[in-house]
């Protein structure tokens, strides 16, 4: 039982390694398709009224308009 116990925590500890690996080299190999940087300007900002809540105060949803370029596109 013993001998049982320790080759199950090998083995679980073995497919957590290459799970580990596989899951790294995937994110190592999908990071230059996310990697542009850009600034944006924000050119609106409308604020909706949607209540108050239990307490009495207001609540509002705001929505902010921005514009940016990556790689020439805007």
């Amino acid at each position: 039982m013993k001998k049982l116990f320790s080759i199950l925590f090998a083995v679980i500890f073995i497919v957590f390694g290459v799970i580990t690996i596989v899951s790294g080299a995937h994110k190592l190999q999908t990071k230059d398709l996310y990697d542009a940087s850009t600034t944006a300007q924000i050119v609106g900002i409308e604020r909706e009224w949607t209540g108050t809540d239990e307490d009495g105060f207001d609540q509002y949803n705001y929505h902010v308009y921005v514009t940016y370029e990556v790689n020439g596109v805007q």
